[in-house]
């Protein structure tokens, strides 16, 4: 899955400025082999699978409890996506009810 992940990144051509990219620079400098990739890979999507579900569960068991708070991010959300088209990272960032709803919930991203 790596491998095939690696070959279609490196056909596209594109640079995406991500995990992935970090690892393909890694493996070009020849520091890194596909195995250690797909070991990295599998690491990452592992560690960060518990606590990013939790953090998630936490903060829909607080908008859904806080009304007006999910009533503000929702009309945030429809607003912005009559505005721009289609929800994307790039414009559910620019919400600042939703930003501050992480913040929130997840204070370690200060």
């Amino acid at each position: 899955l790596m491998a095939e992940a690696i070959r279609t990144r490196k056909a596209s051509g594109t640079r995406q400025s991500d995990y992935l990219d970090y690892l393909i620079g890694l493996q070009e400098k020849k520091e890194i082999s596909v195995l250690d990739m797909a070991a990295h890979g599998v690491t990452f999507f592992i560690d960060g699978f518990e606590t990013t579900s939790e953090v998630l569960a936490f903060a829909m068991f607080e908008i859904a409890m806080n009304l007006d708070v999910q009533k503000r991010l929702r009309q945030e959300i429809l607003d912005t996506e009559n505005q721009e088209g289609s929800l994307s990272f790039e414009t559910v960032v620019t919400c600042s009810n939703a930003n501050a709803s992480v913040l929130l919930v997840y204070t370690g991203v200060n």
